[in-house]
């Protein structure tokens, strides 16, 4: 994102904040799509705090890796991949991200950027932090009193006219460092 002058604010980057099984995945489906749409390149980080395994047994790059490579990298028609035996902290995995105008995060629910929060009520569970912490909310919950805008599971569209309404007040990433949020 380029501010007046030509200088560089980074890409903006929102977290979305839940508990596993509350429908982070579906909801940022429905968003990505609206988002496209319009004509944004997005891209996604996922914190899968369970154990990443998305090579295949067999295939070149599961031997590879087996074999012992600390990083196996394959490019081809369909895409390119980088797969680390690590995990990486947060500013390193954003630091891979470029050439978008925004990252939504799944996961990381513990660091300082923007967050939307999300609660759906059959999970028992709650939201992650205090609503204060969220810059909106997705959830199911009949009676929510929050200052921040509250969303239904379903209203994709509006939460991507959310996001592309305030791109320019969430937390960026510029440099490999987060500049915090302004205030909504």
């Amino acid at each position: 994102m380029r501010l007046a002058g030509g200088q560089s604010r980074g890409i903006a980057v929102v977290a979305f904040a839940a508990w596993s099984g509350t429908g982070k995945t579906t909801v940022l489906e429905g968003v990505i799509r609206h988002l496209a749409g319009q004509g944004l390149r997005v891209a996604v980080l996922k914190h899968d705090a369970h154990g990443l395994d998305l090579d295949r047994k067999g295939k070149d790059t599961w031997r590879f890796a087996r074999a012992g490579a600390a990083i196996t990298a394959a490019s081809g028609p369909g895409g390119s991949v980088v797969m680390e035996r690590r995990e990486w902290p947060l500013l390193e995995a954003l630091g891979h991200i470029r050439n978008v105008d925004l990252i939504l995060v799944e996961g990381y629910k513990d660091v300082p950027l923007t967050q939307i929060g999300l609660c759906r009520a059959a999970t028992g569970k709650g939201f992650t932090a205090p609503l204060e912490r969220f810059a909106a909310i997705v959830t199911d919950l009949e009676e929510i009193q929050a200052s921040v805008p509250v969303f239904a599971f379903q209203d994709t569209d509006k939460i991507a006219g959310f996001l592309l309404n305030n791109l320019n007040n969430f937390t960026h990433f510029y440099n490999g460092a987060i500049e915090e949020k302004t205030a909504l």
